[in-house]
């Protein structure tokens, strides 16, 4: 099956933001793709400010060596 991408055009029109891509803006998709179709699928998503003065410090994402068909994001905030 063809990868599509309404979820996220819906996403981003909802008002969410890709974690990854705010703490990223630098790095070209070809870094993140995560999946066979050469296209990233994995991600957090916030929407708003974060609370309380927390920051996001980190998102990254990492090879899962075969526990998943996913990768893992992880993100660091403070």
């Amino acid at each position: 099956e063809p990868p599509v991408d309404r979820l996220t055009k819906t996403l981003k029109q909802n008002g969410y933001e890709d974690c990854w891509r705010l703490t990223n803006p630098e790095c070209i998709d070809e870094r993140a793709m995560t999946c066979a179709y050469q296209t990233r699928i994995d991600y957090i998503w916030k929407r708003g400010t974060l609370k309380h003065g927390w920051t996001i410090e980190e998102c990254r994402i990492f090879p899962t060596q075969d526990a998943t068909d996913h990768h893992g994001v992880l993100i660091t905030l403070s």
